[in-house]
């Protein structure tokens, strides 16, 4: 197990602060910050979902939908459900 430099750990902390991943507050009296999370689990994961789609489309285009349709058709039903049931919600 390889040790971390502290500055390290508050420079990503700082950096996860102002994309707005965590809450900093400095509390009265107090020379530290208190870091706590700004998202809910499922809002992180749809965050850093849209981040990964959204570079890899403007990176690469046409073959990224091309490949998630492939993936999608070669799911089971259980696993396409979600998906039809996002597509309907969308339409609405």
């Amino acid at each position: 197990r390889r040790d971390i430099a502290y500055t390290t750990v508050m420079t990503t902390m700082s950096r996860l602060a102002e994309k707005n991943v965590l809450h900093r507050e400095k509390p009265p009296g107090q020379v530290s910050f208190v870091y706590s999370p700004a998202l809910g689990q499922e809002e992180f994961a749809n965050m850093v979902v849209k981040n990964v789609l959204d570079s890899l489309i403007t990176e690469y285009g046409e073959p990224v939908f091309r490949y998630f349709v492939a993936y999608a058709a070669e799911a089971n039903p259980e696993q396409r459900a979600p998906l039809a049931r996002a597509i309907t919600a969308h339409e609405e």
